[in-house]
């Protein structure tokens, strides 16, 4: 309440300012919008930034549950680059290709996987 009250006191000041000056409709129009601005600016900053970071834990807890799918899961779950190059390997992977997880993330998908027979 005595923001607001302040506020007021603050516009009712500056409207006598401008009112005393020639042009004053003028320097009225230009002050209205920079006066709101200067008042609702950092209180929306405020509402978005809490608004990023709860968004960022929701998508941060999101990433955790998916890994936790991939890292128990009884398929092997192997992703790759666009370039062929494995970026994931779970455990069901280790134990249906005999590699570590340590092995094959960095190594290529196909030089690792399929066997030379079967590479063009």
């Amino acid at each position: 309440m005595i923001v607001l009250a302040s506020i007021g006191i603050f516009e009712t000041i500056i409207t006598l300012a401008f009112n005393a000056l020639p042009f004053s409709d003028l320097i009225q129009d230009i002050a209205d919008p920079i006066l709101l601005t200067i008042m609702v600016g950092p209180v929306l900053f405020f509402f978005l930034y809490r608004l990023m970071i709860q968004e960022n834990a929701r998508i941060t807890e999101a990433e955790k549950r998916v890994r936790k799918i991939i890292e128990t899961s009884c398929d092997a779950f192997i992703a790759m680059d666009v370039k062929g190059i494995i970026t994931e390997w779970n455990r069901a992977a280790e134990t249906t290709f005999g590699w570590t997880r340590k092995e094959a993330l960095g190594k290529s998908m196909a030089k690792t996987i399929i066997p030379p027979s079967f590479r063009e």
